[in-house]
């Protein structure tokens, strides 16, 4: 681990929870999960040096620190290698998300390992999971597409002079090289979808995962990001005046005696859209994509329209 960044490992709260379930302590279950979330969020980001320098550990260890938050129900995957695995896969409720966390890792991983194996590695350590699944699992499934881009130090991206444009010419070489696409020229403004074969679009998705360790969440049907706002809100502000004024002083023929009732409500509903100054835009270019995955990696929170 950095000697620059270091935190302690999460603890029990109470002991007991190790070996009574909730039924049995009742309201103290639900207070202890409260306070374990509490001391995982507390952290911040955690950076992908906490996992030394091996590629591999650093890749397997931030795909189950997915699996986890996804499948254990963790509001954030603030997870360090020294974390005990027994408590990060205890959700507060003794069901069977452990073992939803087991089988998404041996599908993920293509390993298999018996019951009595993942018994006694579960009251190990976060690394010594990963090292034993590094151990058990073909070496072709621990091998990332591409080394993670680091957030820190003096080769972080978010440290470059231009790191939207950085992120751009990266995308560019793999689709060239690591996609053999024959594209003459890859512009900011080039078409994902004329770009990239829909065939093809799962490995340029592993490859962002892989190289920044960014992904679109469940349920997110397509990327998107904050754009420009104020072209957009100067011309609903106005459509909101002009109906306004139009239904109390002109009115509106059409809409009759239901005229002073719609427009307000209409210029409500644009004005509140606009209000948090925040206009979405979707991800349609290669110019597009770069900016998101940056603000992926800022963890900018970044509301989804469909």
């Amino acid at each position: 681990m950095s000697d620059s960044w270091h935190v302690e490992p999460i603890i029990w709260p109470d002991e007991r929870l190790k070996h009574a379930g909730p039924w049995h302590l009742g309201r103290q279950a639900s207070e202890a999960n409260a306070n374990v979330q509490r001391q995982v969020e507390a952290r911040g980001p955690v950076p992908i040096e906490v996992w030394g320098g091996d590629i591999r550990r650093q890749f397997v260890g931030r795909r189950i620190c997915r699996s986890i938050k996804k499948n254990i129900g963790w509001r954030v995957d603030y997870f360090i290698p020294e974390d005990p695995f027994d408590l990060l896969c205890w959700g507060g409720w003794f069901d069977l998300a452990e073992v939803e966390v087991i089988i998404d890792i041996e599908e993920v991983f293509s390993m298999r390992a018996s019951d009595e194996e993942w018994s006694a590695v579960f009251d190990k350590t976060f690394s010594e999971v990963v090292d034993f699944v590094i151990r058990r699992a073909p070496e072709h499934a621990t091998a990332p597409c591409a080394a993670l881009w680091p957030s820190r130090g003096a080769h972080a991206l978010e440290a470059m002079r231009c790191p939207t444009g950085a992120v751009f010419r990266d995308l560019r070489g793999f689709l060239r090289d690591g996609l053999g696409l024959t594209v003459k020229e890859i512009r900011p403004s080039s078409r994902l979808a004329r770009v990239v074969p829909q065939d093809r679009m799962g490995r340029l998705e592993a490859y962002i995962r892989d190289r920044f360790g960014v992904e679109k969440t469940d349920g997110e049907a397509a990327p998107a990001f904050p754009g420009s706002i104020f072209p957009f809100a100067a011309l609903s502000i106005g459509i909101a005046m002009v109906l306004c004024v139009g239904s109390f002083f002109i009115g509106l023929p059409r809409l009759g005696a239901w005229a002073p009732l719609v427009a307000p409500l209409l210029s409500f509903i644009i004005l509140n859209r606009v209000r948090s100054w925040v206009f979405v835009r979707r991800v349609h270019t290669v110019g597009d994509l770069a900016k998101w995955i940056l603000v992926r990696r800022a963890r900018i929170p970044c509301p989804i329209y469909w």
